[in-house]
């Protein structure tokens, strides 16, 4: 292995960063991500300062090398599949407000960085286009191509560009502001988040065609009522749905069924509106028993409250009613029915009992 090019840097203001979609440049040596030892070879030996705490109840140990004349530090990964990352002091100001009164502040760089940090060769703050800065109040994201970088603006700025109504005129002062200081960042810090391998779906969830022998639902909360009786009651309709797993399953994208706590999942919603139910089933049902805690309505949104009337039916046709000549009963915790639809279910012989 050829060893790295060192770089003397006498003058820490001489040192340059540039980021680019493929990689990290420093003062003209190329790295496609954060190598901390490559850094050591090219910038000398850091002041390592470890530290441990606890987050969430859960215990930490970290270990920073900082470099205290260049005013940065690499904070090294805590677990096997973490990556290192670069934190640049830019300012002072957060010091000088507590008088250096906080223990923490010795983990900082003992001076400022007083180097270049460009973007695609762009300086930082040119670098954001207008709509990128119109949200810009405490701290400012970025991505460049695999990179991600996080910006803390400087307090004094933050007051200066915060709203008090979200106006035009407030946008516009906001991005000229930013644009028109020299340096309106406290800190930031970038790291490499290597590209997700692509998904790959075991297709469990892949539904078959539907056909003429399937029950046909004009509305699809009479269709769940039905989905939770023969899938979680009966376990007769298979594969038996799970939000998680099939959130941690899809390919198309990445789904978070916690970040949509009280809505509904679009591709869930879809996936139940096409479930093909074969008609062969429909005898099978006596009874629906109606509650908010369902299994059925948890997959659709996954905290649903049963505060809402989301799942209530609010339309059914004597055509639906017509293919389950079994059902004789509805009960439960809570009626989801219409007055209409109801009405309806009791002139098929339908009892309702809550």
């Amino acid at each position: 292995m050829n060893k790295t090019q060192q770089i003397l840097v006498e003058n820490p203001a001489d040192l340059h960063i540039d980021i680019r979609k493929n990689g990290l440049e420093i003062n003209g040596i190329f790295m496609e991500q954060v190598i901390p030892e490559k850094i050591v070879e090219m910038l000398g030996q850091p002041r390592v300062s470890k530290f441990s705490g606890k987050h969430n109840k859960e215990e930490f140990h970290r270990e920073l090398w900082i470099y205290d004349t260049l005013g940065f530090h690499i904070e090294m990964p805590t677990k096997a599949e973490a990556v290192p990352y670069l934190d640049f002091r830019l300012d002072d100001e957060e010091e000088r407000h507590h008088q250096g009164q906080f223990p923490f502040f010795d983990l900082n760089p003992k001076a400022l960085f007083s180097g270049k940090i460009t973007i695609n060769k762009k300086e930082l703050i040119a670098s954001f286009t207008d709509k990128q800065l119109e949200d810009a109040y405490i701290f400012l994201e970025k991505k460049v191509g695999s990179w991600k970088l996080d910006f803390r603006i400087k307090e004094a700025i933050s007051e200066r560009v915060k709203f008090r109504e979200y106006t035009d005129e407030e946008v516009e002062k906001r991005i000229e502001i930013l644009r028109s200081e020299p340096q309106p960042f406290e800190s930031f810090y970038f790291v490499y988040e290597p590209p997700k391998p692509k998904r790959v779906s075991s297709g469990k969830y892949t539904l078959r065609p539907s056909t003429e022998s399937d029950l046909r639902f004009s509305s699809l909360n009479f269709k769940l009522a039905i989905v939770e009786e023969l899938m979680y009651v009966q376990k007769l309709l298979t594969p038996e749905f799970d939000v998680y797993d099939f959130c941690k399953d899809y390919d198309k994208r990445e789904i978070d069924p916690e970040k949509y706590y009280d809505k509904a999942i679009p591709e869930v919603k879809k996936w139940f509106e096409n479930l093909p139910i074969p008609a062969a089933l429909a005898s099978e049902i006596t009874e629906l028993y109606l509650d908010g805690g369902n299994s059925i309505y948890g997959q659709l949104i996954p905290f649903w409250d049963g505060e809402d009337d989301y799942y209530d039916i609010k339309k059914i046709t004597e055509d639906d009613l017509n293919q389950f000549p079994n059902l004789k009963k509805v009960t439960g915790t809570a009626n989801f029915f219409s007055p209409k639809a109801q009405k309806l279910m009791e002139s098929k012989c339908i009892a309702f009992d809550f």
